[in-house]
Order: C-alpha cells, then structure tokens, then sequence
C-alpha cells in the first residue's frame, strides 16, 4: 500500500502509526539483525548498516526521527530512552568487533581511527559518563 501511494497523505506523521512502527522496529529489528550476522550476511553483502538493513526499517526510522524533530528534545530521560532504545545497537557491536580483531591481526592505524569512531556510536551516554576525558575520540589530558 505504501508503494502504490493508497495510504493518506499524513499517514506519517499520525502518532498511532509512528509509534506503532518503532515498536515494531524494537522488536523485530534485533531479530533480524540476528538472523543476518547469523548466516554470515554481512561476508556476502557487507555489514547490516550500510548493505543488509531492509527498507521499511529506514522508512519507519524516517518517520520516528521527523516525529522527534517536531517534539522538544532536550528532556533527560528522552535521550536517556533513546540511547536505550537503538534497534541497530547489536549491528553496530558487530561491526565494533569485526572492527577489533582487524586491528589486532593487521594493527592499523586507520583500522584503529574507524574502532574510534565505532566506539562513539556504539554508546556515546557510556563513553560520556565512564570517560569524561575522552571527548571526540581524544584523550583529553
């Protein structure tokens, strides 16, 4: 229905339905991620992020991120929600720990600056909080 344009034309913005697709996402999206890595996916195609994450996980994360844009933000406990509420958090551990026994097999230092970056995104609140002298990827001093 979505492809053939049948929905009405707010049917993104409608609270019921977004918030009824990121429960879905939260559900179902780990499992996938699961199934992926499981059958060795991400050596065919690449990692879930980039090459395996299905369409109607990027459209209903659309919908959920424009939902968010319109709402206030800046509330503790909705950034501390969101943080909890990553669907991709298990991909992107996985990426983390192919990420680190590349590093340790060929201890390159552009292995090493991806690691970094990897590591923000897997969980910027727990990076904030344990290790306040890392901001950015650096050591502060």
């Amino acid at each position: 229905m979505l492809d053939k344009n049948e929905l009405p034309n707010d049917f993104h913005r409608r609270a019921k339905w977004v918030n009824a697709s990121q429960f879905y996402i939260i559900q179902v999206e780990p499992l996938e991620i699961a199934e992926y890595y499981w059958s060795n996916m991400h050596h065919v195609k690449g990692h879930y992020l980039t090459h395996g994450r299905e369409r109607r996980f990027e459209i209903f994360d659309r919908w959920w991120r424009e939902k968010r844009v319109n709402e206030e933000e800046n509330s503790k406990i909705i950034k501390f929600a969101g943080l909890t509420l990553d669907s991709c958090f298990w991909a992107k551990v996985e990426e983390a720990r192919e990420c680190v026994a590349n590093v340790r097999s060929n201890s390159s230092y552009e292995k090493l600056e991806e690691l970094t970056e990897l590591r923000l995104a897997v969980h910027p609140f727990w990076t904030a909080t344990q290790f306040p002298s890392l901001r950015g990827g650096e050591v502060v001093p």
